[in-house]
């Protein structure tokens, strides 16, 4: 069994695979791990500024949503297009497609998780918890990130944006404001 609290300050701030900007790495697998190639799975948030194509991943399945901000377009060319108009909509894509994202309204903050499909499974959920708790089941790798509110996990009360790691363990998140939100992100290898 394994636990790992991180805050913000914790992230690792690094260049976009493609220069275009700069993210907040939350985690990578193996941690030594670099974009080049090899992970296993990947966790970051970033602040886009401007419109431009996305880096692609071959290979790796991606989920997105918005933290903050109020629109962005993903053009996918000939797999369509989908409109983020509000925060915390998750929108999975395969990383081998061309994608480009438009700022509608200004700039946006994401969060995006990405995985190697052919030796993990990915899934990204978005818990409202307001004064509820949530059982979550285990996982070979949970990580659970605090979006809105306060969230109590494991005796341990976690403000906006800090993240907590579980493996192979059930848990229980409960929400103490109205406005609690957490972001579950699971890994199963397949």
């Amino acid at each position: 069994m394994s636990f790992l609290h991180l805050r913000p300050e914790d992230y690792f701030a690094m260049p976009w695979k493609d220069g275009g900007g700069v993210t907040e790495q939350i985690a990578i697998e193996p941690p030594d791990a670099t974009l080049a190639g090899g992970f296993l799975w990947r966790l970051s948030m970033a602040r886009v500024e401007r419109s431009g194509p996305f880096s692609r991943f071959e290979g790796y399945d991606r989920t997105l949503l918005l933290l903050e901000g109020s629109g962005l377009d993903l053009d996918f060319g000939g797999h369509g297009r989908v409109r983020l108009d509000e925060p915390l909509q998750p929108v999975a894509f395969s990383g081998d497609w061309e994608a480009r994202a438009t700022l509608t309204r200004g700039p946006v903050r994401d969060l995006g998780v990405i995985s190697d499909r052919a030796r993990v499974r990915q899934e990204v959920s978005v818990l409202t918890l307001g004064t509820g708790a949530v059982a979550i089941p285990p996982a070979s790798t949970a990580w659970i990130i605090a979006l809105s509110g306060r969230c109590l996990l494991r005796g341990l009360e976690l403000a906006p944006f800090e993240a907590v790691r579980l493996e192979d363990e059930p848990a229980e998140a409960k929400g103490l404001s109205s406005d609690t939100r957490c972001l579950l992100v699971r890994f199963e290898p397949r």
